[in-house]
């Protein structure tokens, strides 16, 4: 018998075969993870990218990271919309598109003396544009690298962006550039050191800000400091009746940090400047936090319910309407500001709540309403949570952006604000998802 037939006639042992196959599952088994964890590292890296790009500024409100955002959308969009309040921002959002120049139709031919102007509709539609892609790239980034090395990477990037863009610091750098990334960037950088090391340089950054004339600035870190400190304290207490609680302390504290900084501003412990802004808000009848523009907002809810729409530039008579409701709170209707500002060839109401109504009409106001919801239950949520490093940086994110959304412009808010909704959307989407350690509640 010649060898090629022994080995043709050699029986063939099962129990090498099956061991044969069990070692190439087993190298199956092992590339697996190796691959899990290349694609763990390369969101990572993007993640990362995106949160230092989305600062950075190019022509026409549009970001470099938005850009990115949107080139990881097909990543992106699947990923944030699990979370139910995501979802409703992607679908307001999508009818806003839809609907807004339908409402812009509606008031041109309703309105004989108002204009169009293509570059100011597609503005607004670039500023919307780069409202929601901060939300979802923000949760989305969050959800990669966690809030406070999301927050370190992104306010790092727009401090510097802001360093070198010195047309946008206007005649208080602090109040109009840096305040907010510089804030964040302090909380976020000191979220793992000793508690109170992060509490004493937010009362030196609120300081700061206090004698820079940013009130806004200042009261959102001392009420993230006051309400991080009786989380600490009121975390350990019984569950029972504890929502109730956290409710009243964070009306306490809200209404209390508002009127000490009033207080201070009025008895001219802030500057003589500040004091007499604070003097004529308060001795105005306006009729939300001294805030005129709301006057002429409200009275212009009223001839016109529906918004102006996107590009349209009000008539004569919605001008009119707006200087009346002004006149109504004791405010001359007139002056650089009015007719300069809030009257110049469009409806400028100081408000991202209500640019987004003026622009984009009733679905505009009900995306300002849904963040605002997000703003309010991502407090709550990270209130009744553990608290950690983190909780102070998020507390601030909220309480800033519940400000900049009833009493900041769209245009210069919108990172800002897109930025915490977004954070918001990740802290409630983490925060209320069952852990893999405990039974899901049924």
């Amino acid at each position: 018998m010649t060898l090629s037939s022994q080995v043709r006639a050699t029986p063939v042992d099962p129990v090498h075969l099956s061991t044969g196959d069990t070692r190439r599952e087993q190298s199956r088994e092992d590339l697996q993870p190796s691959h899990e964890d290349g694609i763990n590292r390369l969101r990572s890296v993007f993640a990362t990218v995106l949160a230092l790009t989305l600062p950075i500024e190019l022509p026409h409100s549009i970001s470099a990271g938005a850009l990115l955002a949107l080139f990881l959308a097909p990543t992106i969009v699947p990923a944030v919309t699990r979370q139910l309040h995501a979802r409703w921002l992607a679908w307001i959002s999508v009818a806003i598109v839809m609907i807004a120049p339908l409402i812009a139709l509606n008031t041109l031919s309703s309105g004989h003396f108002r204009s169009f102007s293509s570059h100011a509709a597609s503005t607004s539609f670039l500023l919307l544009v780069g409202l929601v892609v901060q939300i979802f790239a923000v949760a989305w980034a969050c959800s990669v690298l966690g809030l406070a090395r999301t927050a370190l990477l992104y306010s790092l990037t727009a401090t510097m962006n802001s360093a070198v863009h010195p047309e946008t610091w206007s005649t208080n750098p602090w109040k109009y550039a840096f305040g907010w990334s510089i804030s964040v960037l302090i909380i976020s950088v000191l979220a793992r050191a000793p508690r109170l090391l992060q509490f004493l340089a937010i009362v030196l950054v609120s300081f700061y800000a206090l004698t820079h004339d940013s009130r806004n600035s200042a009261g959102a870190l001392l009420l993230a400091l006051l309400v991080t400190g009786l989380a600490y304290a009121v975390y350990r207490k019984s569950r029972k009746g504890r929502d109730v609680i956290v409710a009243c302390l964070l009306g306490v504290c809200a209404l209390g940090t508002y009127s000490l900084v009033t207080q201070l501003a009025l008895d001219g412990y802030l500057g003589r400047t500040l004091q007499r802004t604070q003097l004529e808000q308060s001795s105005s009848q306006a009729p939300m936090a001294g805030r005129p523009e709301y006057a002429a907002t409200f009275a212009l809810m009223r001839t016109t319910p529906m918004g102006l729409g996107p590009g349209v530039r009000p008539s004569g008579n919605d001008v009119q309407v707006g200087k009346t409701g002004l006149s109504q709170i004791g405010i001359v209707p007139n002056g650089s500001y009015v007719d300069g500002y809030m009257f110049h060839d469009a409806f400028e109401v100081h408000s991202v709540a209500g640019d987004l109504w003026v622009q984009f009409g009733i679905p505009g106001l009900a995306l300002a309403v849904m963040i605002l919801v997000a703003l309010v239950r991502a407090t709550l949520t990270m209130y009744r949570s553990k608290p950690s490093g983190e909780t102070a940086l998020c507390l601030f994110l909220m309480f800033a952006a519940f400000w900049d959304l009833l009493f900041s412009p769209l245009d210069a808010n919108f990172r800002w604000v897109g930025f915490a909704a977004g954070a918001a959307v990740w802290v409630i989407a983490d925060r209320t998802a069952p852990k893999a350690s405990e039974p899901e509640r049924r």
